[in-house]
């Protein structure tokens, strides 16, 4: 069975969360979160999955981990986590910084094949919707080949993205006290350095994806998810959901949300604008407004070329 794989691209906190959400709950697909963190998170964690059960017990990635390796111990949990770290790379240093990555060890193909190959297999053939977001990892697992690939750039204005970033966010499923929350950045140009970093590295990836990639500006996306995803299903060829399909969501370490695919905006997280301090702000404007403009115009471009405009107006939520 050929796998195939829309893989989310990025900085973290981006809005790739609620934007994988409405994807799975329009389309055909199988979203499963960030399969870059299903030994950490998942397996050695046993985080609940977004379903509501706890990792370990949940129906699809009790088969997904059994059919790929088998029953794994916390030593070899805390081997295949290594090895996926080791894939997602360093955020500072040249070969990342450049988008020269590092090419997958054999271990690393051998699991990623193992899990997208059981996760569509259980899936039911459907497309498979990895919102993992770093760009090494991605890349790594594009040049395992696993099957059809698709990178997905997700970006958010860099304020908002930037002031998450350095905002601690709690993690309501964490099993152990200790992680119930992701601490922030370490400061205000760790941040910067992140969303800049990640981005540059996600639109080199696109870039070298030609025809089988897309841009969204989450921002755009909450005005009018109508026209993206209108977009989305004519560039990735998906299939609308049936009404009566289970729309179970099974992400790592994901949070139960609900989308209603009919609602013609939904509501924007603003609270940035006045948690962030005006230096701050100057400061993230000031090394990102030239980036910022860049992704703005190539998530445009693509919006006016994925889908002719008068199926957009038509089809608009």
């Amino acid at each position: 069975m050929e796998t195939k794989l829309i893989f989310m691209l990025g900085c973290g906190r981006s809005g790739s969360t609620l934007i994988e959400r409405v994807m799975q709950s329009s389309f055909e697909l199988t979203a499963v979160g960030e399969v870059t963190y299903i030994w950490e998170k998942g397996v050695l964690r046993n985080e609940s999955c977004s379903c509501g059960e706890p990792f370990l017990e949940c129906p699809f990635w009790s088969q997904v981990v059994q059919d790929a390796v088998g029953k794994v111990s916390e030593k070899d949990a805390l081997q295949f986590d290594a090895t996926f770290r080791k894939a997602r790379g360093r955020l500072i240093s040249v070969a990342t910084a450049t988008g020269h990555f590092h090419h997958p060890e054999p271990l690393f193909a051998e699991l990623v094949t193992a899990l997208y190959s059981s996760a569509a297999k259980i899936g039911q053939g459907r497309p498979i919707l990895d919102s993992s977001k770093a760009p090494a990892f991605a890349a790594a697992v594009r040049e395992v080949g696993v099957g059809k690939f698709g990178g997905l750039h997700v970006f958010r204005d860099a304020c908002g993205n930037v002031q998450s970033l350095k905002t601690a966010k709690k993690r309501p499923h964490a099993t152990d006290p200790e992680d119930a929350e992701i601490h922030p950045s370490r400061s205000i140009l760790h941040a910067i350095a992140r969303w800049s970093i990640l981005n540059r590295q996600a639109r080199q990836l696109v870039k070298s994806l030609k025809d089988d990639c897309a841009t969204i500006f989450y921002e755009q996306f909450c005005r009018a998810p109508g026209e993206s995803l209108a977009a989305l299903e004519e560039g990735f060829g998906l299939v609308q959901r049936k009404s009566d399909a289970d729309g179970t969501w099974h992400s790592v370490s994901g949070n139960p949300m609900r989308f209603d695919p009919e609602g013609s905006r939904i509501r924007l997280d603003n609270r940035w604008r006045t948690e962030m301090r005006p230096l701050d702000r100057y400061v993230t404007r000031a090394l990102t407004w030239i980036q910022q403009a860049q992704l703005e115009e190539s998530a445009a471009t693509w919006l006016r070329e994925a889908t002719p405009g008068a199926d957009i107006v038509r089809r608009q939520s």
